[in-house]
């Protein structure tokens, strides 16, 4: 799942809200779901993502993740919950290429360490795009980013398609396109995520 993208206006860090949207979501093996989708900016220049996704079955998973200023991700955490108890969590802390990852599920603790390939870009400049920069068609960056639930880094490509029509919630809009190896997006002028299809499932915006 494609849970990281560029967001949001080009503005100056101080001036840029949190911000905070419900989706609705179709996911393969579990059906319907319910999401919500928080974004908010450091006086680092750094961005946090918390997306909690609530399953009909009783079910809720929490994931948050930080990105420094480089588009670099440096902390990664997953919660699981069943009926609202914890049922499973990881913590993974990333320093460079190396990600230590802390994991508890059915009461049994481990960390491992996860290396990134060697000399791979691990910093995803496209976190800032519409933050910081606009990017042009055909705009497109190859990184490596640490997945905590495949516990690997896996490799991505980013490419912005141009703005496109689409149907989300039964409106029709013009929405920036990107395209990852993961998934497709959707977003509006500002960076709001509108639109995510991925393998297995798809995230829509509650207009």
């Amino acid at each position: 799942m494609i849970l990281s993208a560029p967001l949001a206006l080009a503005l100056l860090l101080t001036a840029r809200p949190s911000s905070s949207n419900n989706y609705k979501m179709t996911i393969e093996k579990f059906g319907t779901a319910s999401a919500v989708l928080k974004t908010s900016f450091g006086s680092d220049d750094s961005r946090k993502e918390m997306l909690r996704i609530t399953l009909k079955q009783g079910l809720s998973v929490v994931q948050e993740s930080t990105y420094n200023s480089k588009g670099a991700a440096t902390r990664k955490t997953q919660f699981g919950y069943q009926n609202g108890k914890e049922i499973s969590s990881s913590v993974t802390i990333i320093s460079g290429r190396k990600a230590v990852m802390t994991s508890i599920t059915a009461g049994q603790k481990s960390t491992n360490t996860f290396t990134a390939p060697k000399n791979a870009s691990i910093e995803n400049a496209s976190h800032w795009w519409f933050i910081k920069n606009k990017p042009k068609v055909g705009d497109s960056v190859t990184y490596y980013e640490f997945a905590a639930e495949k516990k690997a880094w896996e490799l991505d490509k980013i490419k912005y398609m141009g703005k496109k029509p689409i149907k989300v919630s039964g409106k029709n809009l013009m929405l920036h396109e990107v395209t990852s190896l993961q998934g497709l997006a959707y977003f509006d002028d500002k960076g709001t995520l509108f639109m995510l299809t991925f393998s297995g499932g798809k995230m829509e915006k509650v207009l």
